[in-house]
């Protein structure tokens, strides 16, 4: 009856983790996440710590979590990809293409693996990616506080890095539709919808501007 009940309180607190990394409060969720396994030491608590643990970019800790996964589920994809961000992150290059290349012989007709394993075995792609991820949680962050200039400028940043990104470009948009300038938000929208004219949030986004641009 013990362990049954530790497994209850292990599962509430993997789901109220997870929630809480859906709306990116990544401390509260890594906090979940070190209590559910603490009580229940299976692997999806493992990952889901590790996973936590890279939103909140705390990397040498979510490594250590995410290669004892990567190590007893290799062929697991979303944990290799997890394991291979976070080494890119952190420069370390061999062991990240060593990942990915893993994953593009297991699927050879993968499209995104295939460049992941380009991007990380050019020099400079991996740079651009690594510096475009690490503002964009900065920039995420400002967005928590509301400080919405200063992860405006931070966004703009990343973007100059990965010039055709979807989300950076409706993020852009975004927080110049909060700012209320509307001309500025229609034309990142615009751009961002010529890159996928069928995203539904870019065109929620882009049906809210519309709106306040008739008035």
């Amino acid at each position: 009856m013990f362990h049954y009940l530790k497994g209850i309180r292990a599962e509430l607190y993997r789901k109220r983790g997870q929630r809480l990394l859906v709306k990116g409060i990544n401390d509260q969720a890594v906090k979940c996440f070190r209590k559910a396994l603490s009580l229940s030491e299976n692997p999806e608590n493992v990952f889901n710590l590790g996973l936590g643990l890279l939103s909140a970019m705390e990397l040498e800790e979510a490594e250590g979590y995410l290669s004892q996964v990567v190590e007893e589920f290799p062929e697991h994809e979303i944990s290799v990809l997890t394991y291979f961000e976070v080494l890119i992150l952190q420069e370390k290059w061999q062991a990240a293409i060593e990942q990915i290349e893993k994953l593009c012989q297991q699927y050879p007709e993968n499209i995104r693996y295939k460049e992941f394993c380009a991007m990380a075995s050019d020099v400079v792609g991996r740079e651009k990616y690594r510096h475009e991820k690490i503002l964009s949680h900065e920039a995420y962050q400002f967005m928590r506080q509301r400080k919405y200039g200063e992860a405006l400028e931070k966004y703009i940043a990343a973007l100059e890095y990965l010039p055709e990104d979807l989300e950076l470009i409706n993020n852009i948009g975004y927080i110049h539709l909060i700012l209320n300038e509307y001309t500025q938000a229609y034309s990142y929208f615009e751009k961002a919808l010529q890159l996928d004219p069928g995203n539904r949030k870019v065109r929620q986004n882009m049906a809210v501007v519309k709106n306040k641009l008739r008035k």
